[in-house]
């Protein structure tokens, strides 16, 4: 039986490192955005020569013209109306404007139809009892896929509250 293979794990595993580097970087200090926003432009330019797309929570949290990080409360300011919600850059001015008028929308990528196949690179397994296994647990993370989405919405009021509660400390302590 032939080894599975992941075609362009290099460079996805590179994606996700600079994400984290700008995400880091993003979050220490507003010296350090160009940084952040240089890593961020790298890991646009990685994901097109490669051609492999971004997973759509990471790529809504890069800015289209300035391709900094959105971090709400540090770059990017957040409305939310009835229907929509529209981050604006505080670096370019630019807004992406998102729709959340229906609360049980998943992306495509998180649907359960959109998913073929789960491969385990880790192990290979040679038996069907194994596979089987296998199975079972993809069907647990879809389960989890979408239980997260239901609470990504309650997660993104409460960051911004936190952010917002600390900007306010920040200025008492400032005065």
């Amino acid at each position: 039986m032939s080894k599975l293979r992941c075609t362009g794990k290099e460079g996805l595993q590179r994606m996700n490192y600079l994400y984290q580097i700008s995400n880091m970087l993003a979050t220490n200090s507003v010296a350090e955005n160009t940084a952040s926003s240089l890593n961020s432009n790298l890991l646009v330019n990685i994901s097109r020569k490669t051609v492999q797309r971004m997973e759509i929570g990471l790529k809504r949290t890069i800015c289209k013209s300035c391709r900094c990080l959105l971090l709400a409360g540090i770059n990017c300011k957040i409305r939310i109306t009835k229907k929509k919600l529209i981050q604006t850059c505080l670096k370019c001015h630019k807004s992406k404007i998102l729709s959340i008028e229906n609360k049980t929308y998943l992306p495509w990528t998180q649907q359960e139809e959109s998913i073929v196949e789960v491969m385990d690179f880790g192990k290979s397994s040679e038996t069907q009892g194994d596979n089987d296994i296998h199975t079972k647990r993809n069907k647990n993370q879809v389960e989890s896929i979408h239980s997260n989405r239901e609470n990504d919405h309650t997660l993104m009021e409460i960051r911004q509250e936190e952010v917002i509660m600390k900007r306010n400390e920040q200025e008492k302590q400032e005065t």
